[in-house]
């Protein structure tokens, strides 16, 4: 996409959703970046002009051929990083961060590489063998504060988010959880529904992922004992997933209403949610090799008795 295109693409579907420059930019980039892309006499960089055409509802997808060479490494290295998280190689991704922090030139001395690098080390630092939720959280905190610099988590309802803020604020959330207790961490959560629902029109066009972000409302919800709002959170997220392909996570909130509904004294309600759980973890656990199954179906017959009928 010519510099040009993509200055004329922002401001066209800023003026037809009639959202200002200062809109458009809070929490992403000055008013002034905005007024600069728009008339061509910047460049965008990749990770704005992703942040941007979130806001504005753009259908995802691939913005790299706007991206500088510096970005393009960068891109690159932290999905490697994020990867090898999710196939636990904790200990190569701390030795990548050791690595990262150790050089003082290339990609990751620029501002966008240490705005990444304060992503990857909150992420990969609330959580593992390397956890230390006091740094994980400095690191979203800063993070926040560069396009946002008076940042105030007591203020969260009253800002417009961008995605990637959501991201963050959500990993506070894991933090709070981890350091306050489930409760804290649900209001935040909450407040950070609040703000997400209030400032977007189509939510699931402009905040991918706002599935999982629902699910961790509903696990926080049940380990605060707050079951009436399981059951809602858990409705919530069901009709927004009906055409969700982790069928896994869908499972996962079935049982948390389940568990939910039996806490509140429904357990004859509960049943039949329970049997689709118990089925889905059968065929799931069968394919992945996991015990996932058992723990579900003891959970059943201590329930409702050892017999389980799964109806056809």
């Amino acid at each position: 996409m010519a510099l040009f295109n993509a200055g004329i693409l922002v401001r066209e579907q800023r003026k037809a959703q009639g959202i200002t420059q200062a809109e458009l930019a809070e929490g992403i980039c000055s008013r002034e970046s905005i007024v600069k892309i728009e008339s061509g006499q910047r460049r965008p960089s990749y990770f704005v002009f992703k942040e941007l055409m979130r806001r504005l509802g753009i259908p995802e997808q691939n913005y790299t051929d706007i991206a500088s060479e510096d970005e393009i490494y960068l891109l690159d290295k932290t999905r490697e990083i994020y990867n090898l998280t999710l196939n636990f190689k904790h200990e190569e991704v701390h030795k990548e961060i050791m690595e990262i922090e150790r050089g003082d030139t290339g990609p990751f001395s620029t501002e966008n590489g240490h705005q990444q690098l304060l992503g990857i080390k909150a992420q990969f630092y609330s959580q593992g063998p390397y956890k230390d939720n006091e740094l994980s959280l400095t690191c979203a905190m800063e993070l926040l504060k560069i396009n946002r610099p008076g940042f105030d988590l007591d203020k969260l309802e009253s800002y417009y988010l961008s995605v990637k803020e959501i991201t963050v604020v959500n990993l506070i959330v894991i933090n709070t959880k981890e350091t306050k207790g489930p409760v804290e961490a649900l209001e935040l959560l909450i407040r950070l529904k609040n703000s997400i629902d209030k400032k977007y029109m189509n939510i699931e066009a402009q905040v991918p992922y706002y599935n999982e972000f629902l699910a961790n409302i509903v696990y926080l919800a049940y380990e605060s004992g707050e079951y009436q709002a399981c059951i809602d959170y858990a409705d919530e997220f069901m009709v927004l997933s009906r055409s969700y392909s982790n069928t896994r996570v869908f499972a996962t909130q079935l049982l948390y209403k389940a568990k939910s509904l039996v806490s509140l004294g429904k357990k004859d309600e509960a049943k039949d949610i329970y049997t689709k759980v118990v089925m889905f973890e059968y065929i799931y656990s069968e394919q992945h090799a996991l015990n996932s199954y058992k723990m579900v179906a003891d959970e059943f017959r201590a329930l409702y008795g050892n017999k389980i009928e799964f109806a056809v």
